[in-house]
């Protein structure tokens, strides 16, 4: 996974919030839900008349339709699980889970980082106390960002603390 150089440390490994997992889920639950209750309301209390379709196709659409609901469950949490981040004394190292079998790893060196900043919007992400991650390099490269990390100013934190250990280390090299 994630080879360490020499003298590195893990400090943290963060991951996006439960409540974010929780959303999607309910989001697909719903969805799943949709045409079960779009059914019922159009045979039963509307008495629309619908072509008598046999149990068999009946059992087969909502069965594939539970599997395909399943499917994309399966595949938010796969995603939510295997977003991480981690910061080490050395480098901040972003791994991005993009589908079943895409995987983007991105890595950030600590002594390039210029800037750091933490955002957390609305009242739900105040109360769990979960946001978003801003570090910013010296280089002409986008931002690095962490979107929905679990106590987003404690990353800030541990970022900032490798960034002073490193500097004093520069300080005291040269």
């Amino acid at each position: 996974m994630l080879h360490l150089q020499e003298g590195e440390q893990i400090d943290i490994k963060a991951r996006k919030h439960w409540f974010l997992l929780f959303t999607d889920s309910v989001g697909i639950l719903f969805l799943y839900l949709a045409p079960f209750i779009v059914w019922k309301l159009a045979v039963g209390q509307l008495g629309v008349n619908l072509p008598h379709t046999g149990t068999s196709l009946t059992f087969f659409l909502s069965s594939t339709w539970t599997l395909l609901m399943w499917a994309k469950l399966f595949s938010v949490w796969t995603d939510y699980y295997l977003d991480i981040w981690i910061v080490t004394s050395n480098r901040v190292v972003n791994i991005d889970q993009k589908g079943l079998f895409n995987r983007e790893v991105s890595t950030l060196r600590i002594e390039r980082i210029q800037d750091v900043t933490f955002e957390v919007n609305g009242i739900v992400a105040t109360v769990l106390e979960f946001g978003d991650v801003h570090v910013q390099t010296a280089g002409e490269s986008e931002e690095f960002l962490i979107k929905g990390v679990a106590n987003p100013e404690r990353v800030k934190r541990k970022i900032l603390g490798h960034i002073d250990t490193k500097t004093k280390e520069n300080r005291l090299s040269m």
